[in-house]
């Protein structure tokens, strides 16, 4: 679930960061922007919920593991690592913390 989760982050998240922060990204955090991260977190937020949904999490705390997850992942996208591209250190990290999450509800 943690492995299928982060490759839709990757694959839905961080393509509509890069669009809507060149866009209409105007207010930087390092070479990111806070436009991006913000449609990023929203990606995440409705890929997290129909994820969770889908995949039969029982827990009555679907909401707030849904917002954690994805402040997770867009908070994953912010995270500049010098000459590693964000498709590598965005799954990485967010699968890492992903799995601690879901630890730490099941």
């Amino acid at each position: 679930d943690v492995a299928l989760l982060t490759m839709l982050f990757v694959m839905l998240g961080d393509p509509i960061a890069a669009y809507i922060g060149t866009k209409y990204g105007k207010d930087k955090i390092g070479d990111k922007t806070v436009q991006g991260f913000l449609a990023c977190f929203a990606v995440c937020l409705v890929v997290s919920v129909i994820f969770l949904r889908l995949s039969d999490f029982t827990s009555s705390r679907l909401i707030y593991v849904s917002l954690l997850s994805a402040l997770i992942g867009s908070g994953s996208e912010l995270v500049q690592i010098p000459k590693v591209d964000d498709k590598l250190s965005m799954p990485v990290i967010s699968g890492l913390l992903l799995t601690i999450l879901f630890s730490l509800t099941a």
